[in-house]
């Protein structure tokens, strides 16, 4: 066999890892968007949205799955609310700094800090 048909069967080769690595990506984010738009996430079910935050690392849907996460924490309010909605922006931006969701990610940093925490009580 020539030495050109041996590098054409491998550039063919490649290509064809290539066409189905990508199809594979492709259908790993369309399954993740449709977790985003499972009706328990979208109504802001935190054990649903904590569920399907797990289920959808590493795709294009997770940073808008973690704001709406942390959102949803800072909106029930409390003191655990608000650390885990700082924990999940704060992995969110840490993960992609200057994704087009990172400013409202920080807002929500932001409102989570303006409010004082209360020190415990003394026993």
């Amino acid at each position: 066999m020539p030495s050109w048909a041996k590098v054409a069967i491998a550039a063919a080769a490649v290509a064809i890892v290539f066409v189905v690595a990508r199809n594979l990506k492709a259908q790993a984010d369309e399954e993740a968007w449709a977790v985003v738009g499972s009706e328990a996430v979208l109504q802001g079910d935190i054990e649903a949205m904590e569920a399907a935050r797990e289920q959808v690392k590493g795709s294009s849907a997770a940073t808008l799955l973690s704001l709406m996460l942390s959102q949803r924490l800072y909106e029930l309010g409390g003191t655990q609310n608000f650390e885990r909605a700082r924990q999940v922006a704060g992995e969110a931006l840490d993960s992609d700094p200057d994704h087009r969701l990172a400013s409202n990610l920080r807002r929500v940093l932001e409102a989570v800090d303006s409010f004082e925490v209360a020190p415990a009580a003394d026993a």
